[in-house]
């Protein structure tokens, strides 16, 4: 090897020597200010990890065995905790980091982190300069090309510390995440292309009474989908009569899928949300109502829907929903020891158009129904109101086919003492009606109809009075033709304590006694 080679290589040699040497230095002096940093947090934030890696080249770090624990500023109070696997960072640009104050990474992973929320408000620092000097330090934006977290679980707790959501297997990925701390001042504090959410075992409880339970879920930015879930009270039937002090329903509502598709959430100036959904699906939905009417009655004031819905203070549009192979079940307890009455629907089919608050003043909430009522029985309802009307006008038609009176003594028998024989052929009603007053128009062609009246205690059949109540009944709509008897009801008057549905029942029943007695005017 001549003289000027050797004199290049020992240059040579140097030079890496001195790369190798400072590539060493910064790593360790940039994994100590790391480190440090990490340390020096303040009081009422405890971070701790087994190791930490930092490759410049790649501009990658790695910390393994990580916990996070956050309280209150007073120590008082524990806000949030996390365990992690790992949290590895890929991808991070110097020169956003040196020219723009931004940090960007091209890929930020967490695994297995197991995340415990505490109900607690984060107290705001009273010395506001403070947080704003320390703040023009940070980067004031962060990108991140993905962020994604496997195999995670959460649980948040209520301030009497039970607990109120959590989830397992919690798999999340985010696309093009963007944050800028001048900008975003919301609740949402950054915006992205793209997400994904999905885990098992999810758990909410939605109220005082009533919990949410579903077995997987995903969550897009594109769609919503629950599969194999039931939302119910928490307590049994008679555990929450001890509960309450007035009546209030017991449900169970099973459904093997709800999935929303093409919905968008953002947040309004107010606070407040905007939420527009194109179609909701509800898939074999079985539902079970019961009510303990010994309970005190509700007396407060019950709103009618289209009230709810224009008094929402978000604003929503669900333009439809679809209700497909599903059941109803609807019981009453009116006296100790007796069996609870019951109707029930099967093979309901529905679809709602229009549900919001946020149309056009003229677009009405549009409800179709078709159901097998008790055994039997097609039943088809066309059900639609303004929700822009202040006086809460509606418009509710219904049609039965061949409805075995019967089949309806399940429920009128303990609840109104009464047995019904005999068989309506065909009924009709369209009911027109607001927020206070009703009218019906009530057409129905029956065969062989009687009312048997039972005692409440002893259930035994009041003969002279059964007799005498079927002295004004009409047995048949018409003995020699297949004509109807009708009858048109105006004023019926709504009691503003209970619920549309018994508004509904209290206009069908004056119906369908006007039809049947004497006053009832034969149609052909």
């Amino acid at each position: 090897m001549n003289k000027t080679l050797r004199k290049a290589f020992v240059i040579v040699s140097i030079c890496c020597v001195v790369l190798i040497a400072l590539y060493v230095s910064l790593t360790v002096f940039i994994t100590h200010k790391i480190k440090n940093g990490l340390t020096n947090l303040p009081d009422h934030i405890q971070l701790g990890y087994k190791n930490i890696e930092i490759d410049l080249l790649s501009a990658s770090a790695e910390l393994d065995s990580v916990s996070i624990k956050l309280n209150s500023t007073d120590l008082s109070t524990k806000l949030f905790s996390a365990t992690l696997k790992t949290i590895q960072i890929e991808g991070v640009s110097y020169r956003d980091i040196i020219f723009k104050r931004k940090l960007s990474i091209n890929n930020l992973k967490m695994e297995a982190p197991n995340v415990v929320q505490f109900s607690s408000k984060v107290e705001k620092l009273k010395d506001e300069s403070k947080v704003k000097s320390n703040d023009s330090k940070k980067p004031t934006k962060i990108f991140l090309n993905q962020l994604s977290i496997t195999n995670g679980s959460f649980k948040q707790y209520d301030s009497l510390k039970k607990e109120k959501l959590s989830a397992k297997s919690v798999e999340i990925f985010f696309n093009e995440v963007n944050y800028n701390a001048e900008k975003h001042k919301k609740s949402i504090p950054f915006n992205f292309k793209s997400f994904s959410i999905n885990g098992q075992s999810l758990m909410a409880k939605t109220g005082a009474y009533e919990t949410l339970n579903v077995k997987t879920f995903k969550i897009t930015d594109q769609t919503v989908q629950f599969r194999d879930g039931v939302y119910q009270t928490k307590y049994s039937r008679n555990e929450l009569s001890k509960h309450i002090k007035k009546e209030k329903d017991h449900f169970v509502v099973l459904f093997d899928e709800v999935q929303t598709d093409n919905y968008n959430i953002k947040e309004l100036e107010s606070g407040f949300l905007d939420i527009k959904i194109s179609l909701l699906n509800l898939n074999n939905v079985n539902a079970t109502i019961y009510r303990n009417k010994l309970l005190p009655d509700d007396f407060t004031h019950k709103k009618l829907y289209s009230e709810q819905l224009r008094e929402l203070k978000h604003h929503l549009k669900i333009d439809l929903i679809k209700i497909k192979n599903s059941e109803i079940t609807y019981a009453e307890k009116v006296k100790v020891g007796a069996k609870p009455g019951e109707l029930y629907f099967k093979n309901l089919n529905a679809t709602i158009a229009n549900l919001g608050n946020n149309y056009n003043e003229d677009k009405e909430v549009d409800i179709n129904v078709t159901a097998t009522f008790m055994n039997q029985t097609n039943l088809k309802v066309d059900w639609s109101f303004n929700v822009n009307n202040s006086h809460d006008r509606f418009l509710f038609k219904a049609a039965f086919n061949k409805l075995p009176a019967e089949d309806l003594n399940p429920f009128v028998t303990p609840n109104l003492s009464i047995g019904l024989e005999g068989v309506l052929e065909e009924t009709y009603f369209t009911i027109g009606g607001n927020k206070h007053i009703g009218a019906i128009d009530f057409r129905t062609r029956y065969d062989n109809f009687k009312v048997d009246i039972f005692d409440r205690e002893t259930r035994k059949k009041k003969k002279f009075l059964s007799g005498l109540i079927n002295l004004f009944i009409a047995k048949d709509s018409d003995k020699n033709t297949n004509g109807f008897r009708s009858a048109r009801v105006e004023q019926v008057e709504r009691d503003p304590t209970k619920s549309i549905f018994n508004f509904i029942w209290l206009n069908a029943r004056s119906g369908l006694l006007k039809a049947m007695t004497s006053k009832g005017e034969k149609k052909d």
